[in-house]
């Protein structure tokens, strides 16, 4: 599916948007209407089709943390989790520092290029 997206992803860049959606006054504007519109319909689409069963816990004899505990408790089971376990959150922590950082460069991109304003204007 991820291959199907990107190939609409690209043949929408390479058709001039503004000759069917004339309201719009740049391609870029309406490719980005367009692509908002496609994410706000696949969310709605898989929030209507898609139900998860209704977990319902085993019962257990281990009693619950519950408040302040966990948190004393978080860094201990930190140490003591696997090595593979350790990397998989190290890149997960560095992926969405990236990925945060590029949301903050973006939008900067996005004023300045297709709104025309200037980003040092606080």
């Amino acid at each position: 599916m991820i291959s199907i997206g990107n190939l609409v992803g690209y043949g929408l860049g390479s058709v001039d948007l503004t000759d069917y959606l004339s309201f719009f006054v740049t391609n870029l504007r309406a490719l980005y209407i367009v692509c908002g519109a496609a994410c706000v319909g696949c969310v709605i689409l898989t929030s209507v089709t898609i139900h998860e069963p209704v977990f319902v816990p085993q019962s257990t004899s281990v009693p619950r943390v519950r408040g302040v505990a966990v948190l004393k408790k978080l860094p201990r089971s930190f140490v003591q989790s696997p090595k593979i376990l350790k990397r998989c959150f190290a890149v997960q922590c560095t992926t969405w520092f990236a990925f945060f950082m590029t949301f903050i460069y973006y939008a900067a991109f996005v004023g300045e290029s297709v709104y025309g304003g200037i980003a040092s204007d606080g």
